[in-house]
């Protein structure tokens, strides 16, 4: 009886291997012979802020493969190659590339997002995105973010985590674009010589003197408090400046 059982546990043994084989051997066969239908592109991120199109992505794939992709072999198609040249676009972060068995080659791509707008002195004007790094503008889109004028270009020249000033601007620039409320009211920031802030408001007329991009959340809670216990009593635009640099403090001028 053990016997018998160790004969048919071999055998099924052997018809499973044998199913495996043909399995694999048939999807390489398929795959084989299969040539690529659609070319499925996916952006992801804010669809206002696309600075790449889908039909820019696919010329350039066009381009590294040296023909129309659609109607070539699957097999042909080399997926590495094809990411790198997505990856070589100055606005994507990631880009993943795949082929499934229904014949479609699939572009999963993941843009950089621009956060704030810097005009440099004898220089075209850049995008900061959300790490700190300097793109450059796109003919595709243009995004709705602060504006940000620089005295001193060195504070700001190629990422701005590569000095601790920088550093803290791209924080300042992360608080505001994470707030609703302060992405649509701050219009405008120009870093001073000192790398002192100063921002300019979109409803109101008051220049805010921030100070050294430090004690953010606490400088923004002072101007919020500006905004829900003075302007109420004196009006929008009684004051000209509002100065938040000192503790416990708020100066109105």
């Amino acid at each position: 009886m053990f016997r018998i059982w160790s004969i048919v546990r071999g055998v099924s043994i052997l018809l499973g291997l044998l199913l495996l084989v043909v399995s694999i051997l048939w999807v390489e066969a398929t795959r084989t012979s299969k040539v690529c239908s659609l070319v499925d592109i996916v952006i992801n991120g804010n669809e206002a802020q696309h600075f790449v199109s889908k039909a820019t992505l696919h010329e350039k794939i066009t381009e590294q493969c040296g023909a129309p992709v659609v109607g070539q072999p699957l097999h042909a198609l080399k997926t590495h190659f094809i990411e790198n040249t997505i990856k070589s676009n100055s606005f994507v972060r990631r880009g993943i590339v795949y082929k499934n068995l229904r014949g479609h080659l699939k572009v999963i791509v993941t843009l950089k997002q621009p956060i704030a707008r810097v005009l440099l002195e004898n220089a075209s004007g850049k995008y900061i995105d959300e790490q700190g790094e300097l793109l450059p503008l796109s003919d595709y889109c243009t995004a709705r973010v602060p504006i940000v004028t620089v005295e001193t270009l060195p504070r700001i020249a190629g990422n701005l985590c590569e000095s601790a000033h920088g550093a803290n601007v791209l924080k300042l620039l992360r608080y505001i674009n994470g707030d609703p409320f302060w992405q649509a009211q701050i219009a405008y920031i120009h870093i001073d010589t000192q790398g002192k802030i100063l921002m300019h408001t979109q409803v109101s007329k008051q220049c805010v003197e921030f100070g050294y991009p430090e004690d953010i959340e606490r400088k923004f809670d002072k101007l919020l408090l500006f905004y829900q216990k003075i302007v109420p009593h004196k009006g929008w635009n009684t004051y000209k400046r509002v100065n938040l640099e000192f503790a416990r403090q708020i100066i109105c001028e």
